[in-house]
């Protein structure tokens, strides 16, 4: 068993966050002629609320591509309170902006 000191281990979810931010941010450089869009609701935990022990139902969405050569990518990730249209207007903008067509 490996065993990590406490300061490694609490900087491990930033180092994830930053590289996962990394991969979502680069531009789309391929065309995506497949589009999947889906969503799971998760209870997510609020730190803001009552030391971070009140729970809240939220939507976590990804947005997923396949290349013509049927490669698939993560192209969005988005935690939402819920799906309406100014939520998806958002979320395709997004996508645009990085390179979708």
């Amino acid at each position: 068993m490996t065993l990590y000191p406490f300061t490694s281990v609490s900087s491990i979810p930033k180092e994830l966050d930053e590289k996962v931010e990394e991969s979502l941010s680069k531009p789309i450089e391929h065309e995506i002629p497949y589009l999947f869009v889906d969503a799971t609701y998760l209870k997510v935990r609020d730190l803001k609320v009552r030391g971070g022990l009140h729970y809240e139902n939220k939507a976590l969405f990804v947005v997923a591509g396949i290349r013509d050569n049927s490669l698939r990518e993560i192209l969005g990730v988005r935690l939402a309170d819920s799906e309406d249209s100014l939520f998806w207007e958002k979320l395709f903008e997004d996508l645009k902006k990085g390179g979708l067509y």
